[in-house]
């Protein structure tokens, strides 16, 4: 049963509310005033409250504060003769809010409870997933029984709550991404976009209008404005990976991004501010390139500000069995079968392939 608070002083109003709700499907209880609201919504799980705010002297912000303490994601529906602009205003700043006037319509108020009742759900499933994403990419979902890889998730630990550039460097398919995953959600930041770039992935001339984006007309083709990876990670995080190929265009231009957090789209004129935290990776060695020349230094050592080396994975072979029995277990429920086990020979097997 969905269940809806009615506060009022008004006896008539509440009874006459409620009774033409009941209809639509919810349970309704009545309290006097927003203190004794408070209490109810602390006590039991209501979906919405509606408020008698035909008082002038209702302060709205005041009253989701009170009526929320019980339940942060409750809506709030404000009873009103008429909509004033200070009301209007504050409901704008307000989430999860509604306003209707008297005389009430129990249909027109039963569809905006429900509508209220839908947005806490949604949020509080997206609270859900959101909270099921930072621990499958937490530290301590990543697999590590050697030695040496514990010792990196334990600096990604370290680092996450910082907010300096971190660059992971090792071979291709060692888990850098991985990686700089679980240091953006283990971070301040985790609950702000993670974006990820592959700078191998497009020539120069694109890869510029992909970081920093472009305004309508800036090239052939460009019919429209066009929102870059740097702004679509303002707040959060983005990920830089093969951080090594990119040519001396780009990398002037993530210079001026890493010092002044600070940029003009391709054809711009107006300069973009972003907050965020950049994360590279790399499977070459940048200290060569930028001794002859094909990588800045002074870029490099700004995106080097922490330096995480991560081992291949033949360094580290007590994390072979672990790793091939997570892979084998996921394929066995991928597949919908019962859980399988290596045989001693498969074992053995694995352990002697040359893993990269």
């Amino acid at each position: 049963m969905r269940s809806v608070l009615i506060v009022s002083a008004d006896e008539a109003l509440v009874h006459g509310l409620a009774d033409g709700i009941r209809p639509y499907g919810f349970e309704v209880s009545g309290a006097a005033a927003a203190e004794q609201a408070e209490a109810w919504t602390r006590n039991a799980s209501f979906i919405c409250v509606v408020f008698d705010a035909r008082d002038e002297s209702t302060y709205a912000p005041e009253v989701v504060r009170v009526l929320r303490r019980g339940d942060s994601g409750i809506g709030v529906v404000f009873v009103v003769d008429t909509i004033t602009r200070a009301l209007a205003e504050d409901l704008r700043r307000l989430p999860n809010t509604d306003v209707i006037r008297v005389p009430v319509e129990p249909d027109e108020l039963a569809l905006r409870i429900h509508k209220l009742g839908e947005y806490r759900r949604i949020t509080r499933e997206a609270d859900s997933l959101r909270g099921e994403r930072d621990l499958l990419h937490r530290t301590d979902s990543i697999i590590a029984e050697s030695p040496r890889m514990k010792s990196v998730l334990h600096m990604v630990d370290r680092v996450a709550p910082q907010q300096a550039n971190v660059l992971f460097v090792g071979e291709t398919g060692t888990g850098k991404e991985l990686l700089a995953g679980a240091l953006h959600y283990s971070g301040s930041r985790r609950h702000r976009a993670f974006v990820r770039v592959n700078c191998a992935a497009l020539p120069e001339s694109l890869l510029e209008s992909e970081l920093f984006g472009h305004e309508k007309g800036a090239f052939t083709g460009a019919v429209g404005q066009r929102i870059g990876r740097f702004e679509q990670a303002d707040g959060g995080s983005i990920l830089l990976d093969e951080i090594g190929e990119v040519g001396p265009v780009v990398q002037s231009k993530l210079l001026r991004v890493v010092q002044f957090k600070e940029f003009e789209r391709l054809g711009g004129e107006r300069t973009v501010s972003v907050d965020t935290r950049i994360i590279a990776a790399t499977n070459r060695n940048l200290l060569a390139d930028v001794r002859e020349g094909r990588f800045r230094e002074d870029l490099y050592y700004r995106l080097a500000v922490i330096t995480i080396t991560v081992p291949p994975l033949r360094d580290r072979p007590e994390d072979i069995l672990p790793i091939a029995g997570y892979l084998l277990g996921r394929s066995c429920r991928n597949a919908g079968m019962a859980p399988k086990e290596f045989a001693p020979d498969a074992k053995e097997a694995i352990l002697a392939h040359r893993w990269s």
